[in-house]
């Protein structure tokens, strides 16, 4: 069970950092190769034995509050925003 545990924090910090990144290159044109590449990387990285837990620690928070932030706080704030109708 703590080896799946593991996984799941790995995959989210992979996806929330790769996140991170599209976020602050959305107006550079990337291929979508290149995404594949920086996954790639990325599940390396964090998977090497000599990094510190606090830096695995540190991208994961970031990680989750990026993935928090575009998907679930984003669309509450959509909903509100929808449900209020325009502002005259």
């Amino acid at each position: 069970m703590e080896e799946n545990v593991e996984l799941f924090k790995t995959i989210v910090t992979i996806v929330g950092s790769t996140e991170l990144i599209k976020k602050y290159t959305k107006n550079i044109k990337v291929p979508g190769v290149v995404w594949v590449i920086v996954v790639i990387l990325f599940s390396v990285l964090y998977s090497l034995p000599f990094i510190p837990a606090w830096v695995q620690k540190a991208a994961l928070l970031a990680s989750v509050s990026t993935l928090f932030y575009d998907y679930i706080l984003a669309a509450i704030k959509a909903k509100i925003e929808n449900a209020g109708g325009k502002n005259e």
